[in-house]
């Protein structure tokens, strides 16, 4: 009987463990509440963010940076694919590297670095 009990606590306990810890999809979720900017405020003007690149898709001309939240847009931290617009040179971009950079959403709804600051 006690290696019953045992068994059933050792699984509640796991069980419980493993619900409160956060997942790695769940670090890459964004919280609903954070966005509350409607996307035709958003194209606008360009906003002043910041980030890591995590990934560079040059044949795309993209990047993925895991971007600092974006208070212009009221938009939460989260990890993002941005395209490259024209001014933007990839080839001083890499992988783990830290960015400040301009953005702007068109009305298309893509995300676009405008500009890389103090480079």
């Amino acid at each position: 009987m006690s290696t019953l009990i045992k068994l059933i606590g050792t699984s509640l306990f796991s069980a419980a463990l493993l619900s409160s810890a956060p997942t790695f999809a769940d670090s890459h979720k964004m919280d609903p509440k954070a966005h509350k900017m409607p996307m035709g405020e958003m194209n606008k003007e360009a906003v002043s963010a910041k980030g890591v690149v995590k990934e560079i898709l040059a044949d795309a001309n993209k990047v993925k940076v895991h971007h600092q939240p974006i208070q212009a847009w009221k938009m939460g931290a989260m990890q993002m694919t941005f395209e490259l617009g024209p001014e933007v040179d990839i080839s001083k971009l890499k992988a783990g590297q830290t960015i400040h950079f301009m953005t702007k959403s068109p009305s298309t709804g893509k995300f676009i670095i405008t500009r890389l600051l103090g480079h």
